[in-house]
C-alpha cells in the first residue's frame, strides 16, 4: 500500500487530495522539528567573512527549539563602531549599533558584552528581543574585524595585550614584574589584568586572573639590559602564589648596556575560574629586567 492510499484510509475514502498534501505537510513539519531537537540547546557554529563593507553569514544557530539556517550578505554602513550580527528565527540576518551600556567604548580596544538570555542559552539583542546574537563585525568605512560567537555564553572574544610595558628600573630577587602603559585591548569577560605597583609578593607587580574553567594562554616577551660587564637574570611564572614554571624567560649578558629580549609563550589547560599568575624575578644579578609586551587568550 503506498504512503498516499494509508492518508487516504486514515482520513477517509473522501478526503482531497489538498488535505491528503496538508497531511504531508504535517509529517514534514514534525519530522523537521525532531531534527531540530537534536542539536543542543545555545548551539550556534557560524562563519563570517567580508571584503569592504560587504559581510557574508553561513551556518546555523538554534533557537529556542528550531534549527535557523544562516546564509545571508549584508553591507554595513554608518557610524563607525562594532555591530551586533542578529538573525531572527526565519534567518532573516541584520546589524545593529551596540547600546551604550553594553560596551565601555565603542573602540577596538573593547568588544560589547551583551546580554546573556539564560533561558535560551544564548546572546539575545536587547533592542530586538527575538533575535539571537551570532557574532560582531567593526565597521569604519569597511568592517575592520569580525568575531563569529560561539556556543551558549562563548564568545571568543577573550583577548588582551599590550606593548612596551615594563618599568626599565634595576631588578631585585623577588620583584614582581610590572606593566605600565595602558592595555591596547581589553577583551572579553574571562580574563582581568591588573597593575598593582612595585613589590615583593603577589599583591604587586602584573596579575593575570582566569575567571573561568578553561584553559588560558600567557604569551609575550621579556627584556633583559646588563647594568655592569655581566649580569644574569631568569623569571619565573607563579600560579596561586607558587612557582609554575621555574624558567619563564632567562639571559647571561657580557658588556655594559648589553641588551636581549626573549619571548615566551605558555598554555594552561588545567586553569581554573580564579587561578591567578604573576612574573616573579627569580635571579637578578646586575640586571633591568623589564615585561615588554604581554598577550593574554582563551
Amino acid at each position: 500500500m503506498s504512503i498516499w492510499t494509508k492518508l487516504q484510509s486514515w482520513l477517509g475514502a473522501a478526503a482531497s487530495d489538498v488535505a491528503i498534501d496538508n497531511e504531508f505537510n504535517n509529517i514534514y513539519l514534525g519530522l523537521n522539528e525532531a531534527a531540530n531537537g537534536n542539536l543542543p540547546s545555545g548551539y550556534n557554529k557560524v562563519e563570517l567573512t567580508f571584503t569592504g563593507a560587504s559581510l557574508t553569514i553561513k551556518g546555523e544557530t538554534k533557537m529556542g527549539n528550531t534549527n535557523v539556517p544562516l546564509d545571508s550578505a549584508l553591507t554595513v554602513s554608518g557610524a563607525a563602531g562594532w555591530r551586533y550580527i542578529v538573525t531572527t528565527n526565519g534567518g532573516v540576518m541584520s546589524v545593529e549599533s551596540i547600546p551604550p551600556a553594553e560596551i565601555t567604548a565603542d573602540t577596538q580596544v573593547y568588544t560589547p558584552t551583551p546580554v546573556f538570555n539564560a533561558s535560551a542559552n544564548g546572546y539575545y539583542s536587547t533592542v530586538n528581543t527575538a533575535r539571537r546574537i551570532v557574532g560582531i563585525c567593526y565597521f569604519d568605512t569597511t568592517i575592520k574585524e569580525v568575531i563569529a560567537y560561539g556556543e551558549g555564553k562563548k564568545r571568543n572574544d577573550d583577548y588582551w595585550r599590550n606593548a612596551l610595558s615594563g618599568t626599565g628600573i634595576l631588578s631585585t630577587a623577588g620583584e614582581r614584574l610590572q606593566f605600565s602603559d595602558a592595555m591596547l585591548y581589553s577583551r572579553g569577560s574571562n580574563i582581568t589584568i591588573v597593575d598593582n605597583g612595585y613589590g615583593v609578593t603577589d599583591a604587586f607587580g602584573c596579575k593575570i586572573t582566569n575567571l573561568e574553567n578553561s584553559e588560558i594562554k600567557i604569551a609575550g616577551s621579556i627584556d633583559f639590559t646588563s647594568a655592569s660587564t655581566t649580569a644574569n637574570g631568569v623569571v619565573s611564572l607563579y600560579k596561586n602564589g607558587a612557582v609554575f614554571i621555574t624558567s619563564l624567560a632567562g639571559a647571561f649578558l657580557v658588556g655594559t648596556n648589553a641588551n636581549v629580549n626573549i619571548p615566551f609563550s605558555i598554555t594552561d589547560k588545567h586553569s581554573q575560574a580564579n587561578d591567578y599568575y604573576t612574573f616573579v624575578v627569580a635571579v637578578s644579578s646586575s640586571a633591568g629586567i623589564t615585561l615588554a609586551n604581554i598577550e593574554v587568550t582563551k
